[in-house]
């Protein structure tokens, strides 16, 4: 990626952003929901096509239903969304990726 050559080259990387997450635990019921949304914008020093600086926004949001069968153990059918405008410094250029999953978590 291009952080990675410039990285290699000593040049600049400034990363910026804000995320929000929270989650709710539904009365009466095992079932919950949790959610997370973040933002930033990543800059640098190197020049891409036609002499402009590096430059991309990043949206990334997670929003997920969850289940606790018992205590310690949770299941949860989440759905994680990116989006990367100009990605790679080029203007106009957008990567999306998708993902759905039923993801695990236990605590002891």
């Amino acid at each position: 990626s291009g952080f990675a050559t410039a990285a290699a080259l000593g040049q600049t990387i400034k990363s910026t952003g804000w995320d929000v997450w929270g989650w709710y635990d539904f009365p009466g019921t095992d079932f919950g929901a949790f959610g997370r949304y973040e933002s930033s914008e990543n800059k640098s020093n190197v020049l891409v096509g036609a002499g402009t600086l590096y430059k991309e926004k990043v949206e990334h949001y997670v929003a997920a239903v969850s289940y606790r069968p018992i205590k310690g153990v949770t299941f949860a059918l989440a759905a994680d969304n990116t989006k990367i405008k100009d990605f790679g410094g080029v203007a106009g250029l957008t990567k999306k990726d998708t993902r759905y999953g039923l993801y695990t978590q236990a605590a002891f």
